[in-house]
């Protein structure tokens, strides 16, 4: 029984050990926004002279390229799995 009781206190201690060092470089979250935008940033924009596509993230062109559309949903998809669609 003593052995378990010791094991448990020792487990104990590193637990609140790891939790009271990890929240000094713990990020801080800016909590001001009220309200969520159910804009998307990055988006699919068609030419208006052609069948070609351009991706823009918060509405500014993301290169100066145009693509097809399957190319142009694909080029989002990869820059949202990166994370640079804020």
């Amino acid at each position: 029984m003593k052995k378990s009781v010791g094991g448990a206190l020792l487990l104990a201690a590193v637990l609140v050990g790891c939790a009271g060092g990890s929240s000094q470089n713990a990020p801080t979250v800016n909590n001001s926004r009220e309200i969520a935008s159910l804009v998307e940033s990055c988006r699919v924009v068609k030419h208006t002279q052609s069948d070609l596509w351009q991706v823009t993230v918060n509405d500014k062109p993301f290169n100066q390229h145009w693509y097809a559309q399957k190319d142009a949903e694909a080029l989002k998809a990869r820059i949202a799995k990166k994370g640079m669609c804020p």
